[in-house]
């Protein structure tokens, strides 16, 4: 634009001049999502903000808000990026984080830069298991009831459970999803055997999945007993027979298992001393100290008939 500047003396002379003024435009700063940074985070996730700066003198002053609190950042150089981590969401749902760029200054007078613009940041929650996890103890050839989880999060489908068993011999997987399916618990080694069922939650938001905190619960699998019928001798007609642990059983385990024998095979009628008419069979079971049954296995007691005497005797005479 043109100056005019306009001199008159007190004889009323005037005198003008002309002069030339280059005015630019008025420093400006927008605050952006950088190119290719994420839009949306998990709890404790970062991204990246552009302070695009148009005019003034760097360094600069950039202060910022993130929906909290005032941030700045000093020494800042156009084009710069700023590394932000929003506000932790202690919710049950999705938030949004709005960063918004209050005033860039530079210059000793810290001088002021129109400033614009805000970029609105996705917070995903973190996803806790609600659920009671209780501990499982049970005996080898049982069914472990099914386990399935709930979470803190209001729309159930946002969320996903992976879990992990660190023993595969107690008859469940190795891994899985969602909840654990019920099994028969299986027993290897014939000790009391543990596993660690870890369950992680995840927050699912299209391709973003956040994992949540894990949780562990044992499941503890006694053995049941295992031994060998040893089948006794057979006796005679009219006799008697003692069972016992030395005479009957041999190989169990655990050895502090209690051995009963019975008449019936649902086991409800035990017997210690017998005396079969005929060839019976037995029923014997074993207990372990913690309360785990073994398989019914079968035992014999063979009985030999006495002699029948088919004619009478006759006495001879002298």
């Amino acid at each position: 634009s043109v100056v005019t500047v306009t001199v008159q003396n007190a004889t009323g002379c005037i005198t003008q001049a002309s002069i030339i003024v280059n005015v630019g435009a008025a420093p400006t700063a927008v605050i952006s999502l950088s190119a290719g940074a994420a839009g949306e985070v998990c709890n404790n996730g970062s991204t990246i903000l552009d302070v695009t700066i148009s005019g003034g003198t760097a360094p600069f002053k950039i202060y910022y808000t993130d929906g909290v609190a005032q941030q700045m950042v000093t020494a800042y150089t156009s084009p710069y990026s700023v590394m932000v981590i929003p506000p932790i969401n202690t919710g049950d749902a999705q938030t949004n984080v709005t960063y918004k760029l209050d005033s860039v200054v530079y210059g000793a007078s810290n001088t002021h830069i129109q400033s614009s613009g805000e970029v609105v940041i996705k917070v995903n929650p973190t996803a806790e298991i609600a659920t009671t996890l209780n501990d499982v103890v049970i005996c080898q050839g049982s069914t472990v009831s099914a386990q399935l989880f709930t979470s803190n999060i209001l729309d159930a489908s946002k969320v996903s459970y992976e879990w992990s068993n660190d023993n595969p011999n107690i008859g469940l997987s190795i891994s899985g999803q969602n909840g654990v399916p019920s099994f028969q618990a299986d027993n290897k080694v014939g000790v009391r055997t543990f596993a660690n069922i870890t369950v992680t939650p995840k927050y699912l938001s299209g391709a973003l999945n956040c994992t949540g905190t894990s949780k562990t619960y044992k499941i503890t699998v006694d053995p049941k007993p295992v031994f060998t019928v040893i089948t006794p001798a057979p006796i005679c007609e009219e006799g008697n027979y003692t069972f016992s642990v030395s005479n009957n059983i041999s190989g169990l385990q655990p050895s502090t298992s209690t051995v009963t024998i019975y008449s019936d095979r649902a086991c409800t009628s035990p017997v210690t001393t017998v005396a079969p008419t005929q060839t019976t069979t037995y029923y014997v079971r074993a207990k372990s100290d913690q309360g785990c049954l073994s398989d019914v296995q079968e035992i014999v007691l063979g009985v030999n008939q006495k002699p029948i005497l088919n004619s009478q005797l006759t006495p001879s005479v002298c």
